[in-house]
C-alpha cells in the first residue's frame, strides 16, 4: 500500500508473502533495476538462504544431504536455519551458513576412484525459489487409483510452513486450489512450442525416491544407489546376505563395496523379465483393483506381458506400462542419468544438434532467398529490356569476337555498346523447374523444422524433469525417423537444384554472357564462397546464377555430413565422443557420395553445353537424354551406399541397446515359452525376431551388407553396366570439350566397374551364407 501524502509504503516480502513491513518511508526504499533483477537475483536480503530454498546441508559425520529451509531465524547476531530433509522428512534445526550451499539445477558430482583426490562438482542454474506467479508443476495421489499423477498449475501464495497455494485445472475444466508441500513442487524452466500438445503424456510421471528393499536383489541387477544427495545408477556386481551388503560398479567404472541395502533400489530405468510388479486393473463398474505379478515378456513399444501370481498363473499378454507399479512408483518413469560423464554427453548432444540445425536451416534459407531473386531477374521483362541487357552484358566484358550469336548495337548511347535480347522461351523451361524446386525445398524444409522442434522439445523436458517417459523417448525416435525422411528428400531436390541451375548457365552461355565455361567445375567454385555470407549484391544474374550454384554445392556437401552423421552412423546416444569420433568418417563417405553425384553433374552440364553450341538449338538429343539417366543412377547408387551404411549403423546401435536393456538376457527357456504363444501372438513374433537378433550378431555386420547387395543384385548388376555403357557412349561426346568432364566420367566409370564387381562377389559370397541358415533368411534382413 502507498500512502503519498505521508510519503509511506507498506512492503510484502519477497521471500515471505505472510509478512508485511508497514509504514515504511519512501526516502529509504527503491525499485530494483532491470538489470539487477536478471543479474543480480530478484531478492536483495542479506539473508543468504531465504524460507523454500533447497540446500544440501552437511552432517555430522561430514557427508551432504538435500533439503528445503522452513525457518530461517536469529540469535546473537547469526542466522540460523530449520531443513527439512527431502529424502527422510526429519527435521534439522539451528543450522549455520556455514553448514548450507545452495541446490544448483543440475549437480552432479565427477566420479572418485580409489586412491585419488577428489574431483570438483559439476554444477549449472541455481533452482529458484519457489513465488507467487511461478509456473510450477506438482504431485499429488489420485483419490481412486491411489497413482501419484502430476499436474501444471501457479503459485498463488507461497506459506512459510513450506508450501505454497497452488491454482490448477481440474478435469472438469474448473479452476481449483490446492495446499501443496514445497518437496511436491517443481518449477517449469523450459516453456516450450506446442507445450500442451503433450500434457496427458506426461500425467503420472513421479521422481524417484529411495525405497527399502523386501529382499536382496539379483547379481547383474540395474540399481540406483543413494548418496544422501544423489543418485547414480549401477550394476550389482556382488552380494552378501549376511551383512545385506552390495559391490556396485557403476555406469562411469567405478565400482563400490559394502554398500548397504537400504541405499539400493531396482532401477526404474528398464524393466527386466521376473521384476515384481503391482498391475492396476480397472473393473467394468469403474473399480480400481491391484493385481500383484510379475513381468513375463517385455515388448518392443514398450509394453510388458505380466503373469499374475497365483495357482492359475495368468498372463496378460498387453499391459501398458502405465498400469504398473514397481515398489509403488510408476514403472514407465527412468531417470535421465545417473553419471556426470552421460549427463555431460547428453548436454554437449543436444549443443551440437543445435548447432547442426541451426546452420543446415540457416543455408537452406539463404539459397531459398536466393533463388526468388534469381527468378525475378531473369524474367521476360528483365530478359527483354534494353537498358538491362546493356548493363548485363557490361557487366560480364562480353568478347564478341567468340560469341556465334549476332550482336545487336545500342546506337542510342554515348558509347555504342553491343547486347542481345533473350527470348522468354529460351529461359521458359528452367524457370518453371526453378519455381517447382523451391516450392518443394519450402515444403521440406519446414517439415524438417517441426519435427526438430518436436525432437528438442522432448530433449529440453527430459533434462528439465531429470527422468524420461519411455513413451515420449519411444515418440522421439519415431519423429528421428521422420526427420532422416524428411532431411534425405531435402537434400534430394537440393541436388536437383543444382541440375537446374547447370542448365540455366548454359542458357547463359548459348548467348555470351558466360566466361571462361570450359574449365567450370561446382567444387571449386564451392571452396571459394563465404559459407555465412547473407544479402550479398551480384551485378548480374549471371554472377547470381554461379554463387548460388557455388552455394548450394556447399550445403549439399554439409547436409550430407550432418544426415550421415545423425542418423546413420550409430551415434544417436548419450556418448557425445562417439559421435565426434564419427566426424571424419562422415566426411570421408560424403566425400564419396558427393563425387559420385558430382561426376554425373559435370557431365550433365558439360553433354548439354556441348550439344547446345554445337547445334545452335534448345532441344533435347540422345546424349543429353543419357545424361539425365547418368543422374538417376548416381542418385540410386548414392542411396544404395547410404542404405548400407544406415543399415550398419542400426545394426551397433540396436546391439548396444540390447546391452544396455534386458533383451540381451532372455533365457531359451522364456524363448520357447513365447514362440509356444503363451504370452500372446505379439510375443510369438518377437521371440522369433529375438532369435533373429541372435543370428545377425553371429553373422556380423560385414555378412549382413553383403546379404543386403544379394537382395537386389539383378538391379544392381543392370544398373552398374547401364552406368558403364552411358559412360563410354558420352565420352566420345565431350572428349572435345573439357578436361573437368572427361575426369568425371572416368572417375563415374571407375565407380561403376567397382559396383558391378562388388555385386558379382557379394552375390557368391551370399549363395553360400544361405545354406548355413535358410529358416532365417527370409526375416534376417528385416529385422
Amino acid at each position: 500500500m502507498l500512502n503519498r501524502e505521508q510519503r509511506m509504503c507498506d512492503v510484502e516480502h519477497e521471500s515471505d508473502s505472510e509478512k508485511v513491513s508497514k509504514r515504511i518511508a519512501l526516502d529509504v526504499v527503491r525499485p530494483t533495476s532491470a538489470f539487477g533483477r536478471l543479474f543480480g537475483g530478484t531478492n536483495r536480503n542479506f539473508v543468504p538462504f531465504q524460507l523454500n530454498t533447497h540446500v544440501y546441508y552437511r552432517t555430522k559425520d561430514g557427508s551432504e544431504r538435500k533439503g528445503i529451509v522452513l525457518k530461517v531465524s536469529k540469535s546473537t547476531g547469526k542466522t540460523l536455519y530449520d531443513v527439512e530433509d527431502l529424502l527422510d522428512g526429519t527435521m534439522v534445526k539451528q543450522l549455520s551458513v556455514g553448514k548450507l550451499r545452495a541446490v544448483p539445477w543440475l549437480d552432479y558430482s565427477l566420479p572418485s576412484w580409489n586412491g585419488l583426490p577428489g574431483l570438483p562438482s559439476f554444477s549449472l542454474f541455481s533452482a529458484p525459489i519457489l513465488r507467487r506467479g511461478m509456473n510450477v508443476r506438482f504431485r499429488r495421489t489420485d483419490k481412486e487409483t491411489g497413482r501419484v499423477v502430476w499436474k501444471d498449475g501457479v503459485i498463488m501464495k507461497a506459506k512459510s510452513n513450506a508450501c505454497c497455494i497452488v491454482e490448477y485445472f481440474g478435469p472438469d475444466g474448473n479452476s481449483k486450489r490446492e495446499e501443496v508441500k514445497n518437496s511436491d513442487i517443481q518449477a517449469r524452466f523450459f516453456r516450450m512450442p506446442f507445450s500442451g500438445m503433450l500434457d496427458g503424456v506426461m500425467d503420472g510421471l513421479s521422481l524417484p525416491s529411495i525405497q527399502l528393499p523386501a529382499g536382496m536383489f539379483k547379481v547383474g541387477s540395474a540399481v540406483e544407489v543413494s548418496t544422501g544427495a544423489k543418485v547414480f545408477l549401477g550394476t550389482i556386481a556382488s552380494s552378501n546376505d549376511l551383512e545385506k551388503t552390495y559391490t556396485i560398479r557403476y555406469e562411469d567404472g567405478r565400482k563400490e563395496k559394502n554398500v548397504p541395502s537400504d541405499r539400493v533400489r531396482l532401477s526404474l530405468r528398464r524393466l527386466r523379465i521376473g521384476t515384481e510388479v503391482e498391475m492396476i486393473v480397472e473393473g467394468p463398474c469403474k473399480e480400481v483393483s491391484k493385481l500383484d505379478g510379475e513381468v513375463a515378456w517385455i515388448h518392443r513399444d514398450e509394453k510388458v506381458a505380466v503373469r499374475i501370481n497365483g495357482g492359475n498363473n495368468d498372463v496378460f499378454a498387453e499391459v501398458c506400462t502405465h498400469a504398473l507399479m514397481v515398489d509403488g512408483k510408476p514403472a514407465f518413469t527412468a531417470p535421465l542419468s545417473s553419471t556426470w560423464l552421460e549427463l555431460m554427453g547428453y548436454y554437449c548432444n543436444l549443443v551440437a544438434e543445435l548447432l547442426v540445425y541451426a546452420w543446415f536451416f540457416f543455408g537452406l534459407m539463404v539459397e531459398m532467398d536466393e533463388m526468388l531473386t534469381l527468378y525475378g531477374d531473369t524474367s521476360p521483362d528483365m530478359l527483354q529490356d534494353q537498358e538491362n541487357m546493356v548493363t548485363m552484358y557490361a557487366s560480364e566484358h562480353v568478347d564478341w569476337g567468340l560469341c556465334r550469336q549476332s550482336a545487336l548495337h545500342n546506337d542510342s548511347a554515348s558509347n555504342s555498346s553491343s547486347y542481345l535480347l533473350i527470348p522468354s522461351s529460351v529461359m521458359a523451361t528452367d524457370r518453371a523447374w526453378l519455381v517447382a524446386l523451391l516450392v518443394a525445398k519450402a515444403i521440406l524444409t519446414a517439415c524438417s523444422a517441426v519435427l526438430v522442434l518436436r525432437c528438442l522439445r522432448t530433449k529440453l523436458s527430459a533434462l528439465q524433469d531429470d527422468f524420461i517417459d519411455l513413451k515420449e523417448y519411444q515418440q522421439e525416435r519415431v519423429m528421428r525417423r521422420h526427420l532422416a525422411v524428411a532431411m534425405g528428400w531435402t537434400l534430394v531436390v537440393t541436388f536437383l537444384t543444382l541440375v537446374n541451375y547447370a542448365s540455366l548457365l548454359n542458357r547463359f552461355d548459348l548467348y555470351c554472357l558466360l566466361g571462361d565455361s570450359k574449365s567450370l567445375s561446382f567444387d571449386a567454385l564451392a571452396l571459394s564462397i563465404d559459407p555465412f555470407a547473407i544479402h550479398t549484391s551480384y551485378a548480374s544474374p549471371v554472377q547470381l546464377a554461379v554463387s548460388l550454384a557455388a552455394k548450394t554445392t556447399f550445403n549439399l556437401f554439409r547436409g550430407v555430413t550432418f544426415q550421415l552423421l545423425l542418423f546413420a552412423f550409430p551415434t544417436s546416444g548419450t556418448n557425445f565422443l562417439r559421435r565426434v569420433a564419427f566426424v571424419l568418417p562422415s566426411v570421408a563417405v560424403t566425400a564419396l557420395l558427393c563425387a559420385i553425384g558430382g561426376a554425373a553433374l559435370h557431365t550433365f552440364y558439360y553433354v548439354q553445353k556441348t550439344e547446345m553450341l554445337g547445334d545452335q538449338e534448345l532441344v533435347l538429343s540422345t546424349p543429353t537424354d543419357l545424361s539425365v539417366l547418368l543422374l538417376a543412377l548416381s542418385l540410386w547408387f548414392i542411396y544404395c551406399i547410404y542404405s548400407l551404411g544406415a543399415a550398419a549403423g542400426r545394426f551397433s546401435e540396436t546391439r548396444l541397446e540390447r546391452q544396455r536393456t534386458s533383451r540381451d538376457e532372455v533365457s531359451e527357456d522364456v524363448l520357447d515359452l513365447a514362440e509356444r504363444g503363451e504370452f500372446g501372438l505379439q510375443a510369438q513374433r518377437e521371440a522369433l525376431v529375438t532369435k533373429v537378433e541372435q543370428r545377425q550378431d553371429q553373422l556380423g555386420v560385414c555378412k549382413l551388407s553383403v546379404l543386403r547387395v544379394y537382395r537386389h543384385v539383378l538391379v544392381h548388376v543392370v544398373a552398374a553396366a547401364v552406368a558403364m555403357y552411358v559412360d563410354v557412349t558420352l565420352r566420345n561426346v565431350v572428349k572435345q570439350s573439357s578436361a573437368v568432364a572427361l575426369h568425371a566420367l572416368a572417375f563415374h566409370l571407375a565407380v561403376s566397374i567397382t559396383w558391378l564387381v562388388g555385386s558379382a562377389v557379394a552375390a557368391m559370397i551370399a549363395i553360400s551364407l544361405r545354406q548355413q541358415s535358410p529358416e532365417l533368411l527370409a526375416y534376417i534382413l528385416d529385422v
